[in-house]
């Protein structure tokens, strides 16, 4: 996610990449990561997605971070293909989008998702 650096003694003139990122993982475990426990079946078994790491976030203590990193891993099984299962995150993504570019004030950029296959 992207946002805006300010000192952290005056965060109105920033946009916190990290409270995007929180918002989105929490979109993202609804809306892509929980369905999966609705479709579990006993062969092949359960397709799996975790939330994994935040790769980085900020650069100091005392400023708002301009971009935050995370990844999810994802465990496919045999029926699903990969292109299905990244467009069903990309539309969790674009829903995320449109909302926080809704909440950003005009001079911020429109926070980007960069998905890796």
């Amino acid at each position: 996610t992207a946002g805006v650096a300010a000192h952290s003694s005056d965060p109105s003139r920033g946009v916190n990449a990290l409270s995007i990122a929180a918002r989105t993982i929490s979109h993202v475990e609804e809306c892509w990561i929980a369905p999966l426990d609705a479709t579990a079946d006993l062969i092949p078994g359960k397709a799996v997605a975790s939330l994994t790491m935040a790769l980085s976030c900020g650069s100091a203590n005392n400023i708002i971070p301009d971009s935050c990193l995370i990844s999810v891993n994802r465990r496919l099984v045999p029926g699903e293909s990969a292109r299905d299962t990244y467009d069903k995150l990309e539309k969790c993504l674009e829903e995320v989008r449109n909302t926080e570019t809704k909440r950003l004030p005009a001079s911020a950029p429109a926070p980007p998702f960069f998905v890796r296959q």
